[in-house]
């Protein structure tokens, strides 16, 4: 893991290379994580990377601090951004097999796809394990056709599914045109917090970016 630091300053300068955007174009993909304080720049800074991905898709998600939010919601807004890019008839193509499993997080695929069965039930750990995998596959399959910029904004309001998702995408999509840019306010995660408790091993193989302030 590399762990640097950026200086809240340097918005106007972001370099899409010290995120590793140009070694994911090239198909080896790559786990950012930019952490600091709250108002100092996360978002922003993220922002100005997605304005310089020039040739990659961005797509967004955002957890939600307040309750009510489904399981899985950042992956649900990015799931929902990528399908609305592409035709009814090239999702069928492209999900054949885990179509069933990505709608029972996005149920408008049900209109978009025609015949789509039933979303099956994901209580069972070996349900939870094909719906992963679907969506790993999915996301693969969108990033052969575009370099795929992944921004996971507030992750400390994470459910612990969303957690466990990221996990395995960071385990399997090895060679994949994928960057996921994860943010979260380091002030809020204790030690007990579900974010800490995986941190270790969610970016094991990753990079860690802190945002300080001026002196």
């Amino acid at each position: 893991m590399y762990r640097g630091e950026l200086c809240a300053n340097w918005k106007l300068r972001v370099e899409p290379r010290l995120f590793g955007l140009d070694d994911a174009v090239a198909g080896h993909v790559q786990l950012v994580v930019l952490t600091g304080e709250p108002g100092i720049g996360k978002t922003s800074t993220a922002e100005q990377l997605a304005a310089r991905a020039h040739g990659v898709a961005v797509l967004w998600g955002r957890c939600w601090e307040q309750e009510g939010a489904p399981a899985f919601w950042p992956a649900v807004q990015v799931l929902r951004a990528a399908a609305q890019r592409r035709a009814p008839s090239t999702l069928g193509r492209q999900m054949v097999g885990s179509i069933s499993y990505i709608a029972h997080l996005v149920p408008e695929m049900q209109c978009w796809v025609p015949d789509i069965e039933a979303p099956p039930d994901l209580e069972s750990g070996a349900a939870r394990f094909r719906l992963f995998d679907a969506i790993a596959t999915f996301l693969k399959d969108v990033a052969n056709q575009m370099p795929l910029l992944l921004i996971l904004d507030d992750l400390h309001w994470a459910d612990q599914a969303s957690l466990l998702l990221l996990h395995f995408l960071a385990s399997q999509l090895r060679e994949a045109r994928l960057l996921v840019l994860g943010l979260y306010r380091d002030v809020d995660v204790a030690a007990d917090h579900p974010l800490a408790l995986a941190f270790s091993s969610l970016i094991a193989a990753g990079q860690c970016l802190e945002m300080r302030g001026l002196a």
